[in-house]
């Protein structure tokens, strides 16, 4: 099974509050974890020196300096970077971002120049500053200002696609999708819990990503079943049970018309 962490788990800091956390790479413990895992909660690591690799869902990325990684829930998270390696760490529960700001997430990162540069570099020091002070305020300071931020970052990359009005339907849709991953729901109820019309799910989908919320909702199974087959030891038959498929060789057809090789081949491919 692949471990997930929550804040807890990964921060050794004495003086942290449990739904959020802001500091220096250099200056955080690293905790004895297992890698890869995923995480609970959202995190922004801004780095400002160093090399390396951050693997976010098999997508290999470089670690360079002034590159703002972001990583949201459930995502599989593997990194190796250099000795020298600076920078800021903010992780937060889901609850602290605000909803309008997700699509912010879809990016697996933000190369950090120009205005942006000069705004961060004063922001998160006066976030960390903040965190660091022990009183009442402390906390919704803190939450106002990983809000602050994300607003700016959103702000400069807004003529990104992924924050047109329709992506953020998606965005939720996803999320929900990614929570009742092992549930065979449909259309009509995923609809009526984003307040919106099944048509206008539809409709939106299509537009955005190509294909029916049907065939979406499948794609999201599939990525997860590559997850669970290269980094956890579950069966192909727990996996497709984890999945909501309740016939294991429906399954299996499934998983090979869409990635062009079976589960078991896909599997051995970690090996070769």
């Amino acid at each position: 099974m692949i471990k997930e962490y929550t804040i807890q788990d990964i921060i050794l800091d004495s003086n942290f509050k449990h739904s959020l956390y802001v500091g220096t790479f250099e200056g955080t413990e690293d905790p004895d974890i297992e890698w890869p895992h995923r995480h609970n909660f959202y995190s922004l690591v801004w780095f400002t020196k160093g090399t390396g690799i951050n693997v976010i869902d098999f997508e290999e990325h470089q670690i360079i300096p002034h590159r703002l990684f972001l990583v949201k829930p459930n995502q599989i998270h593997n990194w190796s970077y250099s000795h020298d390696t600076k920078g800021f760490i903010i992780v937060c529960d889901k609850h602290i971002i605000d909803r309008s700001l997700l699509p912010l997430f879809c990016l697996p990162y933000i190369d950090i120049e120009g205005v942006l540069l000069h705004f961060l570099q004063n922001t998160f020091k006066t976030l960390l500053y903040d965190y660091k002070q022990n009183d009442s305020l402390r906390e919704k300071i803190v939450k106002t200002g990983i809000n602050y931020i994300c607003i700016h970052l959103y702000r400069t990359h807004r003529s990104n696609q992924c924050f047109e009005p329709e992506n953020k339907i998606i965005v939720q849709f996803s999320e929900i999708i990614n929570q009742t991953l092992s549930k065979n729901i449909t259309t009509k109820e995923y609809a009526n819990r984003l307040s919106i019309s099944p048509e206008l799910l539809t409709s939106t989908c299509k537009k955005r990503c190509g294909k029916s919320p049907k065939a979406f909702i499948l794609e999201l199974k599939i990525t997860e079943a590559k997850r669970l087959l290269y980094f956890s030891e579950d069966s192909i038959k727990e996996i497709s049970f984890k999945l909501g498929f309740e016939d294991n060789s429906y399954f299996a057809r499934i998983f090979k018309q869409k990635v062009g090789i079976s589960p078991s081949l896909f599997r051995e491919q970690k090996y070769l």
